[in-house]
């Protein structure tokens, strides 16, 4: 089972409270290995957990602090759904009259090290973005592997699907049936 970006979200909460199932807390821990999103929330949320630990306070009475605790847990459920899950490489979906414009942010990327398949509702994209050699200073490109999958809101017709890797954008036109 793949951890979407959307499902760590969801049960890093789980994992703040304690009452996470191992199978899905290996599950997390992988996903933080391969998503580099995901692993940047993490720290920042242990950071402030940390420093929330540290101030004076924490010290509170355990029903404030269950109430607290609580109140956190509630506006955490109400508002969760509204928390949009990153993708990478970054994407959009355009609807045409005739077909889907499909954009993706792919910097640096060469065409040879992209792949795409296409079946009848969905688009798969995937390939590497290589690093060039050298001493880095500043490192906030991602050079990794990547893979998105898209699911499209109407058949499509598989057969006249047009891509081009221009200026560091993939457009992937793809004809509805």
């Amino acid at each position: 089972m793949k951890m979407e970006c959307e499902k760590f979200l969801f049960w890093i909460s789980e994992y703040i409270d304690g009452s996470l199932n191992p199978e899905i807390h290996a599950e997390l821990e992988k996903h933080l290995g391969v998503c580099p999103r995901c692993k940047s929330i993490a720290n920042t949320l242990k950071a402030t957990i940390t420093l929330f630990h540290d101030v004076e306070f924490c010290k509170l009475p355990a029903s404030i602090h269950q109430s607290l605790h609580q109140a956190l847990r509630y506006e955490w459920e109400t508002h969760k759904v509204k928390v949009k899950s990153w993708g990478y490489p970054p994407a959009e979906t355009i609807e045409e009259k005739t077909a889907f414009l499909v954009l993706i942010q792919l910097p640096g990327v060469k065409k040879e090290d992209v792949n795409l398949t296409v079946t009848k509702h969905v688009l798969k994209i995937s390939g590497i973005n290589r690093a060039t050699a050298g001493i880095y200073y500043l490192n906030e490109i991602n050079y990794s592997r990547f893979s998105r999958k898209i699911e499209l809101p109407q058949a499509i017709d598989t057969a006249k699907v047009e891509a081009c890797l221009e200026n560091g954008i993939l457009r992937v036109k793809l004809p509805k049936l």
